[in-house]
This record gives structure tokens, sequence and C-alpha cells, in this order.
């Protein structure tokens, strides 16, 4: 079964649509992302960063999932988005554009934190106009 597919049947994920693309191998625009699961909460955690990908699995309870994706690290040009990644107690969300980090940091929205310094975590090329 996908991974799609079990988030959609196991678990009660709904499919939004494709909002980006990224690339499954390596090129010379791309970096890594890591993808990794905490172990007790399911949670999911994407990053860039070597560093942080060892120290999830080395002091958090994560444990690897190797590499999901390659992403820019940079924005290329227009038709690229920024992925923000949120933070609220053990858990991650990631969002597609500033305005939904700032939807999901209100109360309203849950409060969740922006991490990274605000910064997006990886840019994707756009596959829909907003």
């Amino acid at each position: 079964m996908s991974e799609v597919s079990t988030a959609v049947f196991n678990y009660g994920y709904k499919i939004d649509g494709v909002f980006g693309r990224v690339a499954k191998q390596p090129n010379p625009y791309v970096v890594p992302i890591y993808k990794l699961r905490h172990l007790v909460s399911g949670n999911r955690l994407f990053t860039a960063s070597q560093s942080e990908y060892y120290s999830a699995i080395n002091n958090y309870g994560y444990t690897d999932e190797f590499i999901g994706f390659h992403a820019s690290p940079i924005k290329l040009d227009n038709n690229y988005i920024g992925v923000y990644r949120l933070q609220k107690g053990a858990y991650h969300r990631y969002a597609m554009s500033e305005l939904e980090g700032d939807l999901l940091m209100s109360p309203s929205g849950g409060g969740w934190t922006l991490e990274l310094n605000g910064l997006p975590a990886f840019y994707m090329q756009a596959t829909q106009i907003y």
C-alpha cells in the first residue's frame, strides 16, 4: 500500500490535490530532504539539515525513513513556493504559503509556532496558481 493510501485509509487524511512538485533524484538545483518519523507519536519531520536529521534520530526518538525527495534550498524563480515548517509540542505541520502559516499561528488556527526563523524549510515548484 502506498504512503498516500495508508494516510487516507488508515488515518483519515483527505487528499487536497497537488500543490507542488519536487525531484525524486538529485540534480544541481536541489538538496536531499530527509524524512523521519517519531516512533511514539507518529509525527513526521522533513528537514534539509543533515545535523538536524542526526539530532532527531540520536536525541528525540525519530527513526530514519531516508531521503523522501529532493527540493530547492532557494527560490529559483517565481514558479517556486516556500514550504514553511511549524511546530506545536512534539508535532510538525507544513504550510504552503506565508498566509497559511499565519493562519496556523493564530489562536483559531491552533497556535502553532513557525520554525527556522520564519524562513521556508525548502522550496518546490508550484503546480497551481493561488
